[in-house]
């Protein structure tokens, strides 16, 4: 794994920290996906109608998921959006408040990725302990919320005074107060 996360360092100039620097003992794991195509920036969007329709299903992706459970990505740029050609007349479903959503994808088949930093509340079953943070949904039923706890990473508020990711990272943790659940 190590060497593997040389060879692509020394090819594409990786952004995240060498792994060899975790002791000995550290678990990995590797997870292997379908390609879900090139990152948002970049991609190339050839006409409006593409770009209409990544917007359109990043949106609905994000509110689908806040609906369902409280979501919260906290990471969203465009490298976290994966674009891939598809049919022109291919379509993507959901449902949203109850409606049920269909639009065309244009073109443009669009992935939202790394969920590292997210939060959403999950429904609590058999496994969960009574003293695991628990929220009641509007239902009045208790959900366990799932979250990084950003703090545990000071790098992350360490960035380019200006520089809009460092400065949003400094924002939320400003509006959290240091309770990453919520």
């Amino acid at each position: 794994l190590l060497e593997q996360w040389r060879a692509y360092d020394a090819l594409h100039t990786s952004e995240n920290e060498n792994p060899a620097l975790f002791p000995a003992d550290q678990l990995y794991a590797v997870v292997f996906f379908a390609d879900g195509g090139v990152d948002l920036e970049h991609a190339e969007i050839s006409t409006y109608a593409e770009a209409k329709s990544v917007l359109l299903q990043v949106t609905v992706s994000l509110a689908v998921a806040e609906e369902a459970g409280r979501f919260g990505h906290r990471d969203l740029h465009w490298g976290n959006v994966l674009l891939k050609k598809c049919g022109a007349g291919e379509e993507k479903d959901a449902t949203l408040n109850g409606v049920r959503l269909s639009f065309p994808t244009k073109g443009v088949d669009v992935s939202v990725i790394d969920f590292t930093l997210s939060r959403l509340d999950m429904p609590p079953d058999e496994t969960d302990h009574p003293d695991d943070t628990q929220k009641r949904d509007t239902n009045g039923d208790a959900n366990k919320t799932v979250f990084c706890d950003l703090d545990a990473d000071p790098e992350l508020f360490k960035g380019p005074e200006g520089h809009c990711q460092s400065e949003t990272y400094r924002r939320m943790a400003k509006a959290t107060n240091g309770d990453w659940s919520k």
